[in-house]
């Protein structure tokens, strides 16, 4: 289940956030993660690095780190946004929608175009 986190934060405290939100999604659900794709830099060096650099983010930096090795991590990679389609259809989707979500072995023609 994905948590609804109020509040106002910065651009990159989303990013970290909604990362931990996957990878919790992926955990509970079972899943390996192998290789994970993150469209900022910031988020992989954080990830990558031997210290979270306390801050806003680093209890979240600690949590992902954490994560990696509950669902198998072996791999980030930073990938350009303009890569990264699919996911930013889905996000939008999922924004503009006025009710919680799950979308498990489903297809949506919203990402059709991307693939």
């Amino acid at each position: 289940m994905l948590h609804l986190v109020l509040g106002v934060h910065l651009s990159e405290t989303g990013e970290f956030l909604a990362f931990r939100e996957r990878l919790l999604l992926a955990r509970n659900l079972g899943l390996s993660v192998h290789i994970v794709e993150v469209d900022a830099c910031n988020v992989v060096s954080a990830v990558l690095g031997s210290d979270s650099g306390g801050g806003e983010n680093g209890l979240v930096i600690n949590d992902i780190k954490a994560l990696l090795q509950d669902v198998g991590f072996l791999k980030c990679q930073d990938i350009s946004r303009k890569s990264n389609d699919v996911a930013h259809n889905l996000a939008s989707l999922a924004l503009s929608s006025i009710k919680e979500s799950f979308w498990h072995n489903v297809c949506l023609s919203s990402i059709f175009p991307c693939l």
